[in-house]
């Protein structure tokens, strides 16, 4: 997840304060959850799937599956573990 995040934030070109205040935390929570010490708590994901991509909003979608066991499988690319 914590990749994912790092990828979002890139992707729209933001630096860690712009996009902490976008996604509604503090930059020191934002740094902490890219680096893995912490998961996202449900204000950070409402951030996070308002700001993303529709690409990243699935990505964020298997993601938080795969956290909680569930096998993710995509007809396209095939089974993921």
């Amino acid at each position: 997840m914590q990749k994912l995040i790092t990828q979002i934030r890139q992707s729209l070109g933001m630096n860690q304060a712009e996009f902490a205040r976008a996604i509604g935390v503090s930059e020191a929570q934002l740094s902490r959850l890219e680096h893995g010490k912490r998961n996202p708590g449900r204000q950070a994901l409402a951030g996070l799937f308002a700001v993303a991509s529709p690409q990243h909003r699935h990505q964020l979608q298997d993601a938080l599956l795969e956290e909680s066991g569930v096998k993710v499988l995509h007809p396209t690319r095939g089974g993921r573990k």
